[in-house]
């Protein structure tokens, strides 16, 4: 059986009707249950929407600062739920290969900036860190200190001739 989707641009009620067939319901009322992780409309809102519906209808900002707890209670192996984290990733850091953990999520601007620079420069030093993101280099030492220390990158030494380099990764 194929199943139909709405457009990008479709009116809630086309988008709604289509993941809830068998009911009416508001948005409003769907952006509470979502938000509250309610089984009646957090999966199957995940399982019947398209990725650029559930952020629009969600909306972007809600979306980025909750998916990492909402996913939580999903079936985090699923496909559906993979392409809404390869949502959130790009939502925020612009690539594809961020996870949405609570530990990335709830990181302070400037140490999110850090993460974000490693995320997009795989490989690149603390002192290439540091400019890229425009903080000192001391800064991006004590970010990227921290960083390791939550799990979220590592460090690799690279040794080209008489030097030593240290190249940053995240670990996913």
């Amino acid at each position: 059986m194929l199943i139909e989707s709405a457009p990008k641009d479709a009116p809630w009620s086309q988008v709604a009707r289509l993941a809830f067939w068998s009911r009416d319901v508001d948005l409003a009322t769907w952006r509470a249950g979502v938000l509250a992780g309610h089984p009646s409309y957090l999966p199957q809102s995940v399982k019947s929407m398209s990725t650029w519906n559930f952020v629009r209808f969600l909306g972007r900002q809600q979306f980025v600062s909750k998916w990492a707890e909402l996913r939580m209670t999903l079936d985090t192996k699923s496909p559906d739920v993979a392409r809404l984290d390869a949502a959130w990733s790009y939502a925020t850091t612009g690539t594809f290969n961020m996870p949405p953990e609570a530990a990335s999520a709830s990181l302070p601007g400037r140490r999110r900036e850090v993460l974000d620079t490693i995320v997009r420069h795989q490989g690149a030093s603390i002192y290439g860190v540091a400019k890229l993101a425009q903080v000192p280099y001391r800064r991006a030492y004590d970010h990227v200190s921290a960083l390791i220390a939550q799990g979220l990158v590592r460090m690799r030494m690279d040794e080209r001739g008489p030097r030593r380099v240290a190249r940053l990764y995240t670990l996913r």
